[in-house]
């Protein structure tokens, strides 16, 4: 059993706890209210990481969350029209005077897995704010708080105002008018065991639209500019004008209760087939998929390439069933039927009524090598314009002729959802791209990965690197972690390395990715390192491999 003071030894310093910061701006002329909001969870891996709880401890030491706490930017007033503000985020907020990681509600982690919802409806916000106040909570250690602008060194905020924080059991209303987004900062590294490596320098984001498209988002690294953004910097004009259009084109695809004309909330494929009492009734659009299942599924004389790997897809959640039916715990009432198929197959999830949200992965229905395929099949098939009726959705988040958005469109959609790059926090821009750093739209087709051969033992580390800079002024490296991705803004575009003995290294990236010869380097005239130079090699369409420092 995990002992408290396992725990409590490896805390820092109160004034060494971690921290980032959100940058929220509001390019829209309309009031906007974020809630950054975090769940409940069984084992906190972050909080593991940071206290560096034993491989013996790991199963004790979980520093479980029962409770659901969320914080509103700024209060119920939200972010007036055209503004800017931070937020500054600690890793963690104290709630217990002797911490133990054995017992729930120690901490509040705000780095691990937050969520940022936006809201554009007052009247929402100020029932929402006002249910919540019973439930203020006052951590022992700084919580969040914003202001106006950062101190020179952008390391804290310059005149902090504190943010009430609110605890519940319950989440926010499900009817509530809002966007989904979501940010991770560091990465509690568990593929070899405890005690986990947590490097801090990587934020990860995306914006979500599984669940529902409603308001425009724009995401980005605050604190690294070669990253452009993901989602839209349209106007609230253009946006709603682009999903009506889309509805237009799509009719018979259901909407969010109330429907309002001007402002429509728009389910993704999973909750249209989850049967959502909230939804309009469904049309055209939606017995359209059904129609393509039946003449994939019912029989077998489809023998197109798409029906054959749509059986495959089936297929694999017929093995799932037939595990869960094996399950004691299994709910009897859970059938193998079309309603249940099509809501298991749109949101790519398993069979596990009764069981927790845990049992019965999908991963382990079938061998990995035979699960890869069929997952990398099904993304495929979302994309596919050979059956536009198979998941129309897809068209309206990713088509160009809608949203045209680097987000979420369903559930494994991590290629263009999800992104991680090295960063001191999150930009959020709604409605806009006024505050964004990097003002260029994420296309994953432009993007670089270096890696940098490991230190020798006992010789120089990297430290520091710079893109398309003759100085390396643009990121850090974190000791044990030699890789950096990014966007080249330009070719040619020369390359940058520190060691920690203060020695240069560079190179040129003399052509970019989607040039006509694909990705290449050089060595410019001048080099730091001319003989380090000659072995950078290029042996990916986006990858670019280099030595140790020497």
């Amino acid at each position: 059993m995990g002992i408290a003071g396992a725990a409590q030894a490896a805390a820092p310093a109160k004034d060494e706890i971690p921290t980032k910061f959100i940058k929220f701006v509001n390019s829209s002329p309309e009031t906007v209210y974020p809630i950054i909001f975090l769940g409940k969870r069984d084992v906190d891996e972050w909080m593991q990481a940071y206290f560096q709880v034993s491989k013996k401890n790991i199963k004790t030491e979980t520093y479980q969350n029962t409770k659901v706490y969320r914080t509103y930017v700024i209060e119920d007033a939200g972010m007036a029209p055209k503004t800017t503000l931070y937020v500054q985020v600690p890793l963690y907020s104290q709630l217990a005077a002797k911490p133990d990681g054995t017992k729930p509600n120690q901490y509040i982690d705000w780095w691990n897995g937050a969520r940022v919802l936006f809201y554009d409806d007052a009247a929402q916000v100020q029932a929402d704010y006002e249910n919540d106040l019973p439930g203020v909570t006052t951590p022992l250690t700084s919580a969040l708080v914003w202001c106006r602008d950062l101190n020179a060194a952008g390391t804290a905020c310059k005149t902090p105002h504190p943010l009430k924080v609110f605890a519940s059991d319950v989440g926010l209303p499900a009817l509530d008018l809002s966007q989904l987004t979501e940010f991770t900062f560091g990465d509690a590294i568990t593929a070899n065991g405890a005690p986990y490596p947590f490097p801090t320098r990587n934020v990860g984001y995306n914006i979500s639209s599984v669940d529902q498209v409603y308001l425009p988002v724009a995401m980005e690294p605050l604190g690294n500019a070669t990253i452009p953004y993901i989602g839209t910097v349209v106007t609230i004009g253009k946006f709603r004008k682009a999903m009506n259009n889309w509805l237009a084109a799509t009719p018979g695809w259901p909407v969010y209760q109330p429907d309002i004309a001007d402002q429509p909330r728009i389910p993704g494929a999973y909750n249209v087939f989850a049967a959502k009492v909230d939804l309009t009734a469904p049309g055209a659009a939606v017995d359209d998929m059904k129609t393509l299942y039946r003449k994939c599924n019912d029989t077998t004389n489809d023998n197109s390439a798409f029906c054959v790997s749509y059986r495959d897809e089936v297929g694999l959640l017929k093995k799932n069933f037939d595990k869960f039916e094996g399950l004691a715990c299994h709910d009897k009432a859970i059938t193998f039927d079309e309603p249940q198929v099509l809501k298991k197959f749109y949101g790519w999830v398993p069979f596990n009524e009764g069981c927790g949200a845990a049992a019965n992965s999908l991963a382990t229905t079938v061998g990995k090598k035979e699960f890869d395929r069929l997952h990398a099949m099904y993304i495929d098939m979302q994309y596919t314009t050979d059956e536009p009726t198979f998941n129309p959705y897809v068209n309206l988040i990713h088509g160009s002729d809608y949203l045209d958005m680097a987000a979420y469109a369903f559930s494994i959609d991590d290629a263009i959802g999800f992104q991680s790059y090295k960063g001191t926090g999150v930009i959020f821009d709604y409605a806009g791209d006024t505050g964004l750093d990097n003002k260029n739209k994420l296309d994953l087709k432009d993007r670089v990965t270096l890696t940098l051969g490991a230190p020798a033992k006992d010789g120089p580390v990297w430290t520091t690197y710079g893109i398309c800079s003759n100085k390396p002024n643009t990121g850090q490296f974190e000791d044990g972690f030699y890789s950096v991705a990014f966007f080249p803004p330009k070719q040619p575009c020369r390359i940058t390395l520190a060691d920690s003995n203060g020695a240069l290294y560079q190179f040129g990236i003399k052509t970019l990715p989607q040039s006509p010869g694909g990705l290449s380097t050089y060595c410019p005239e001048g080099v730091s390192n001319p003989t380090w130079c000659g072995f950078v090699v290029v042996p990916g369409p986006q990858q670019i491999n280099a030595r140790s420092p020497e």
